[in-house]
């Protein structure tokens, strides 16, 4: 630098990161001051201006990525929990298509949640107690959506449980632990108390899966456990932020979950299935539908250019399963394909494999949520050992002050 004050247009422009063509564009503006110090052509610019125009330049940029970042844009936290690289989905540093090929829900929870390293050994070893907050749910739910179900029980649980409201990593643990374990009960509407079976096991029963296919249950509950940052998650980060217990952050979970670009998708999907598996070539209705003008519910993700690792993972496991139906299932995706350029996602994938089941029409929801209450339960523990308020700032777009 040729001098603290002044700077020549080399070392301005190297300031900026821009050219000297852009820094002379800058002084035509009257942003920056331009000196003739000697008797030569040469000019030096004022460095003081030059410091201020890139600090307004860089709250410029981080102004414009934090608004990004609400829209498919950049993060807008750190976390260490999943990674979504090269077109691959990893909890915690594990390919998720690989632990869907042998790990529990229960597995993954505590990979998520950091158990062992916690002291926390396994939350979902204590037994389950009935508790008067599962039947008081069931008694003043009946006619909800399975979603609904799980918002009423979580606020009875919150008011029951004595350590509902400890936001210390191990009750944390063990409170979701057997928040999971209700779940499964009272979104699958089934009298059988919740017990020590595992989760797939406990879905497997109430819909007579006992004893088949329990495993593509498993893969599907370990390939729903987080998505990083998505609408539901940072939902339940907010609210775990200000110290709220975990119920009412899963509540807030469980909220977002109904929208329709979200866990209602699902719904949106299981409403074109009969059309399009009755059709002799599901294109027909298919077309139909784009020519009105409306889109093709369940295909393409913009974090998977190349397709969604999950569905990949579940249509390899079924048709490893022989599934009668599932030749069936893999038309619609195909038919798709064709028509979009796109493949099926997640959301598909469940709905798809819930139908090749004979599932009811409510299980893809179910198999959605109840595998991301892990998920869930592990940004509200990972949030509240971050601490302070999650606040973002509005950029004001209304009229202008007045005295």
């Amino acid at each position: 630098m040729a001098n603290e004050l002044y700077l020549t247009a080399k070392e301005a422009a190297d300031r900026l990161g821009v050219s000297v063509a852009s820094l002379y564009a800058y002084v035509s503006r009257g942003l920056i001051l331009s000196h003739a110090r000697d008797a030569s052509r040469r000019r030096w610019y004022l460095a003081g201006d030059v410091e201020a125009l890139l600090a307004r330049t860089q709250g410029a940029a981080r102004e414009e990525r934090s608004a990004s970042g609400f829209s498919w844009g950049e993060p807008v936290l750190d976390s260490a929990l999943t990674a979504i690289q090269d077109g691959r989905l990893y909890y915690r540093g594990h390919d998720a298509a690989r632990l869907a090929e042998r790990a529990s829900l229960e597995e993954v929870a505590r990979l998520l949640w950091q158990a062992e390293a916690s002291g926390a050994n396994d939350p979902f070893a204590a037994a389950v107690p009935t508790g008067s907050a599962l039947a008081g749910a069931r008694a003043a739910t009946a006619g909800l959506s399975p979603l609904e179900r799980c918002q009423s029980l979580l606020a009875l649980a919150a008011g029951e449980e004595l350590a509902a409201a400890n936001t210390a990593p191990v009750p944390v643990m063990r409170t979701a632990a057997r928040l999971m374990r209700w779940a499964a009960a009272i979104m699958t509407d089934t009298r059988r108390p919740p017990g020590a079976e595992p989760l797939h096991r406990q879905l497997a029963m109430a819909w007579g899966l006992e004893g088949r296919d329990e495993e593509l249950l498993r893969a599907a509950l370990v390939l729903s456990a987080d998505h990083e940052l998505n609408a539901s998650a940072f939902a339940v980060r907010v609210v775990a932020a200000t110290g709220a217990p975990l119920a009412a952050a899963l509540t807030a979970g469980f909220a977002a979950l109904q929208g329709p670009r979200h866990g209602g998708m699902t719904g949106r999907i299981m409403a074109c299935l009969p059309e399009w598996l009755a059709a002799t070539d599901p294109r027909v209705p298919m077309a139909a539908r784009v020519k009105r003008g409306e889109e093709l519910p369940g295909f393409g993700h913009p974090l998977y250019p190349a397709g969604d690792p999950r569905w990949f993972a579940i249509a390899r496991l079924a048709g490893r399963a022989k599934l009668e139906r599932w030749p069936q299932m893999l038309r619609i995706a195909g038919a798709s394909e064709h028509m979009t350029g796109a493949k099926p996602s997640l959301d598909m994938a469940l709905c798809l494999l819930s139908t090749a089941l004979g599932l009811p029409e409510e299980a893809p929801v179910i198999l959605f949520a109840l595998g991301r209450m892990a998920g869930w339960s592990a940004h509200a523990l990972e949030q509240y050992a971050e601490g302070g308020l999650i606040r973002p700032r509005a950029r004001y777009r209304g009229p202008a002050p007045r005295d």
